[in-house]
């Protein structure tokens, strides 16, 4: 940082699981930056490539309450501030609090967690400018 370099982070997949989908997915990432770099050939792609989302904040939607969470969003979905996201339900299954995108974007991380406290990181979603 001190000398201007720029860095590139990739996360994906699970912790402490090896992902074979989120590798090739960051492999093929890193060589489509490198060819655009000049540093390797260019491989054959088999098609269009989808268009690139940049995003310089993120922040997760975090639970208000305590309770059995069931999503209704998936990783990579485009959400809007407001947007229903899924829900708290009590043990005999009652729906006690529903849980809601605070910021439009991409949902990039989220929990696998079936129960949930008060705080707890349920959806994280960066910021796409459109």
């Amino acid at each position: 940082m001190e000398v201007g370099a720029k860095v590139l982070l990739y996360e994906a997949g699970e912790a402490l699981r090896f992902d074979a989908v989120s590798i090739a997915t960051g492999v093929a990432g890193i060589r489509r930056v490198l060819e655009h770099l000049g540093m390797v050939d260019p491989q054959p792609t088999g098609g269009p490539l989808p268009s690139a989302v940049e995003s310089r904040s993120t922040g997760w939607v975090r639970a208000r309450g305590t309770g059995i969470l069931n999503l209704e969003t998936e990783l990579g979905a485009f959400v809007e501030a407001g947007q229903r996201l899924g829900g708290l339900s009590d043990t005999f299954g009652r729906r006690v609090r529903l849980v809601r995108a605070d910021r439009s974007g991409i949902v990039i991380g989220l929990t696998r967690a079936p129960v949930v406290n008060a705080g707890d990181a349920l959806v994280h979603i960066a910021a796409v400018e459109q």
